[in-house]
């Protein structure tokens, strides 16, 4: 499915402006003791910084 399926007309950057970056991430791990599904935040958002760090859109 193409990005704007998923976003919408609003765009990579917008929705990045919006809710921040995986960038961003301090990894202190805080997300992590909250989360009732005990998903690895942290490792997923630095994996997402992996590989969309510098990405300009389709």
């Amino acid at each position: 499915m193409p990005a704007a399926g998923i976003w919408g007309s609003t765009g990579v950057d917008t929705v990045s402006l919006m809710h921040g970056r995986a960038q961003d991430c301090m990894e202190c791990r805080q997300c992590e003791c909250h989360c009732p599904q005990h998903i690895e935040i942290t490792r997923h958002l630095r994996e997402v910084s992996e590989k969309f760090d510098g990405f300009k859109g389709w």
